[in-house]
């Protein structure tokens, strides 16, 4: 099972406040089963719950790029599921 650690209120909250001060802001929030955001900036976020690695891939054929890696990252994740 991977480590699906979500990023802590802590860290989302300076983004918040920000995105709140400037009414051009837009928040954007990629997070497995915790994608959240106030709802006074609720009309300019793009709020995506889910893997991020999966969104990505989706995002880039949806636009129709090729979704490629590096070697040393197909390495990284070979070894990332031997693990599991």
């Amino acid at each position: 099972m991977r480590n699906r650690q979500n990023t802590p209120g802590i860290i989302k909250y300076p983004f918040w406040q920000m995105t709140n001060d400037n009414k051009n802001a837009v928040y954007a929030c990629l997070n497995y089963s915790e994608a959240c955001c106030p709802c006074q900036i609720e009309g300019r976020s793009i709020v995506i719950d889910g893997d991020s690695g999966e969104v990505i891939k989706q995002l880039m054929q949806a636009v129709g790029k090729e979704v490629t890696f590096p070697a040393r990252h197909l390495e990284s994740l070979a070894r990332l599921h031997e693990v599991q």
